[in-house]
């Protein structure tokens, strides 16, 4: 949809280095940087106010993250659930659980869930 198009255009305009390796297609969006792990990144779009929608769209970018990871043969990512909005507390703590990042975009900005990376490993603007 537009609105997916439009987050992922965001991401790759805002977030990520200029100096990245990115593809799309096959992904949402996988990053490559020397000296960062790869990252994968699934966009969702999810209906304001449907709880029900939420849940959907993060259990979808829960399972497609973490089949990326096992085509790459399990190699260390940094698997990465980015929302057009915020998502409910528990659905960060869920995937913050099972080793995914969750952010979603604020104005012109992306907002992180507590689980972000304090250093610099992941190379993000």
């Amino acid at each position: 949809t537009d609105r997916h198009e439009d987050l992922v255009d965001f991401v790759i305009e805002n977030c990520l280095p200029e100096d990245a390796d990115w593809k799309e297609g096959e992904y949402d969006l996988m990053v490559r940087k020397s000296g960062i792990e790869l990252q994968f990144w699934e966009m969702k779009t999810i209906q304001e106010g449907d709880s029900a929608d939420e849940k959907r769209q993060v259990l979808k970018a829960l399972s497609q993250l973490k089949y990326y990871t096992f085509k790459n043969g399990g190699t260390k990512s940094y698997q990465i659930a980015c929302f057009e909005r915020s998502i409910s507390e528990g659905m960060q703590k869920l995937l913050a659980g099972l080793d995914i990042h969750s952010c979603w975009r604020s104005g012109d900005s992306l907002i992180f869930s507590e689980t972000k990376p304090e250093d610099d490993s992941w190379g993000l603007k």
